[in-house]
């Protein structure tokens, strides 16, 4: 019957139409991301399968005229803490410790372990107080000597934890007899923390003072700048070690 006929025809043509809508959206989903978006989407892809790393080569020796040598480089640890994780015991006990370890002074130590805050400006010119995240402790501890350091903040930690055991038991109680008064006075023990040992090449003199006068030498400032005088400073562009990145792909597992 015509009626049927016309029923159906607007079916046929109501379904066409939704599948051609369907196909042009599709159309447009692909191009869009193929197209469109393909380097937005590529470099969020390539991040999940790729790592960069970032190091650095090692500074270039001295030799004599017979093949000695005079200034090399031999790994070291390069040590900063960060003061604004401190409180004032911690801060006493790396002073104390640092002093007596490295033959540093422990007052100046402690003063800057004790500056926590510091004055900067902001982006827009102002003049605010923020965190005091760095302190240079050492440019060239050796690595026995790093490691003798390490064991001994290690311990002090070990030593803390017991004593909040402790602490805590003793705050269970205390809590159970509703002694709030001595309960606020009651506080554990906060673990050292923000204290960096990083492993540098640093240079090594092997006739330690002989020539001193003539082959300078480096050091890092409390800026972590590098500075040389002598030879060192005279051939400075020339034996610094240049930076370089390798980029490498990884596996599903994670390794490269």
């Amino acid at each position: 019957m015509p009626g049927n006929d016309n029923t159906i025809n607007a079916r046929i043509k109501l379904i066409t139409a939704l599948a051609m809508i369907a196909f042009i959206a599709l159309g447009w989903y692909l191009y869009t991301v193929q197209i469109l978006r393909h380097e937005e989407l590529y470099t969020k892809a390539k991040k999940k399968y790729t790592s960069i790393r970032k190091s650095s080569g090692h500074r270039g020796e001295i030799y004599d005229y017979e093949g000695n040598l005079l200034v090399g480089n031999r790994p070291a640890y390069f040590v900063q803490l960060d003061p604004s994780l401190l409180n004032n015991e911690n801060a006493h006990f790396l002073a104390d410790l640092f002093s007596r370890y490295l033959d540093l002074d422990k007052k100046t130590l402690l003063k800057k372990f004790s500056l926590r805050t510091r004055q900067a400006y902001d982006k827009d010119g102002k003049l605010v107080v923020e965190k005091n995240r760095y302190a240079h402790v050492h440019s060239k501890v050796p690595l026995s000597m790093g490691q003798i350091l390490r064991e001994e903040i290690e311990k002090r930690n070990l030593l803390y934890k017991e004593e909040n055991k402790e602490i805590s038991k003793q705050r269970k109680i205390l809590k159970k007899e509703k002694k709030i008064d001595a309960l606020k006075k009651l506080k554990y023990k906060e673990m050292i923390r923000g204290v960096v040992f990083k492993i540098i090449r640093a240079r090594y003199y092997p006739k330690e003072n002989m020539l001193a006068s003539v082959l300078g030498y480096t050091f890092i400032d409390e800026n972590n700048q590098e500075k040389a005088f002598g030879l060192e400073r005279h051939f400075f562009n020339e034996m610094s070690s240049e930076n370089y990145v390798a980029t490498y792909e990884r596996s599903r597992k994670g390794r490269p």
